[in-house]
Formats: C-alpha cells, sequence, structure tokens
C-alpha cells in the first residue's frame, strides 16, 4: 500500500499587538499642527457682466477701473471680450463695431471671483433702460452686495437680504488683472485674427 500523503500541520500563530498611536494621548495633546502657508496664483479674471444667479461689489477706488473701448463678435456664443486701444478705435472696420465701457473690478459671490465688468458708458448698442439700469447697479454695487439680472427691456437690481462678508480684493494692480482677464484679447493691428476676419481672410 502507497504511503499516505500527510498534510502539515498547520498552527495559526496570532501577531502581536501593534504599537498603536492612541498609546500615549498626552504626546498626541502636545504635538501641535504645523502651519502651512498657501500662495494661490490668480491665472484666470473673467472679463464681462457678473453672474445673475449670485451677488457682486465693485472696487470703488478709481484706481481699479479704466475708461475703454470694446469690440465683441454678434455671432459668438462665448461674448468673447476684446479690447481695442485708442490708435486702433478710428479704424474703418471697428469704429462703428466699439462700445465705450468703463472697466472695473469686481469680486463675485458665492464664487470669490475677481472679475472685470465692462459697464456701458453710454446708451450705444445697449439702449438707455438697459444702460440706465445697469449704471445703478453699478453705482450701488461700490457699497452694498448687488445683483444684476436680465429683465423686460432693462436689467432688474437687487440688493442682498443677507449679511455678507466684505470682499477680499487680491493685493494686485488694475494693471495685473487687464494683463490676466485680456490677455490674446487685444486688437491692437490689422494682423489679429479678428481683424483678419473682418476683413474677410481666411
Amino acid at each position: 500500500m502507497a504511503d499516505e500523503i500527510r498534510k502539515p500541520k498547520i498552527e495559526l500563530v496570532k501577531p502581536a499587538d501593534p504599537t498603536s498611536i492612541f498609546d500615549d494621548l498626552d504626546a498626541l495633546r502636545k504635538q501641535e499642527r504645523p502651519i502651512i502657508q498657501k500662495h494661490e496664483l490668480l491665472t484666470h479674471v473673467p472679463v464681462g457682466n457678473p453672474s445673475s444667479d449670485g451677488y457682486f461689489r465693485v472696487h470703488p477706488d478709481p484706481a481699479m477701473t479704466l475708461p475703454a473701448k470694446i469690440f465683441r463678435l454678434k455671432d459668438d456664443k462665448d461674448r468673447t471680450v476684446y479690447y481695442v486701444p485708442p490708435h486702433m478705435d478710428e479704424h474703418p472696420l471697428t469704429k462703428t463695431r466699439l462700445r465705450s465701457v468703463l472697466l472695473v473690478a469686481t469680486f463675485c459671490w458665492p464664487l470669490r471671483q475677481i472679475g472685470i465688468w465692462p459697464v456701458p458708458l453710454d446708451t450705444e448698442g445697449v439702449g438707455a433702460s438697459w444702460w440706465e439700469s445697469a449704471r445703478t447697479a453699478y453705482e450701488n454695487a461700490k457699497e452694498r452686495w448687488t445683483q444684476m439680472s436680465a429683465g423686460n427691456g432693462h436689467y432688474v437690481v437687487s440688493v442682498a437680504e443677507g449679511d455678507i462678508p466684505d470682499p477680499e480684493w487680491p493685493d494686485r494692480s488694475f494693471s495685473e488683472l487687464l494683463k490676466i482677464g485680456l490677455k490674446d484679447r487685444i486688437i491692437d493691428n490689422d494682423a489679429h485674427p479678428v481683424m483678419r476676419r473682418l476683413r474677410g481672410i481666411a
């Protein structure tokens, strides 16, 4: 008879209890949490009307504003804002298409986002009711949290009912905000893609 195949006997050995971080609570109580400082880089500054779903404030310092001429392609769904410097605002292809605005720094809540709002300076291209209500929103937003949404032929301007904390303005000049917000959106010569489109050049 063949030898029986014997299975080795396996004895389970319980591991020793590991040292627990909670063995010495006094030591844990004495430990101080390290202070980690984070500096967030400002890489995006939207240019356009503040969101109609939130509230906004405008910077009250005139140094955070700039009278300007802007251009928008009418068939652009994103409503991209282009800045047109003074030497181009009399160009035959842009002269009748430009809008006079006041570029102003905004702070939007609850997104807590810095933006640039082109506030219309005249009724050209916007209509008197739209212009007047936008100016009302602008003046109001210097001191109070304001909401602006499209109504029937004008903007509906509202103020926040709650006590929203003051804006957290970044330590940046308006020049820096404009450089970020209008990067690659400056029509300063005939070779710009927008000008080529207006000239009929593919």
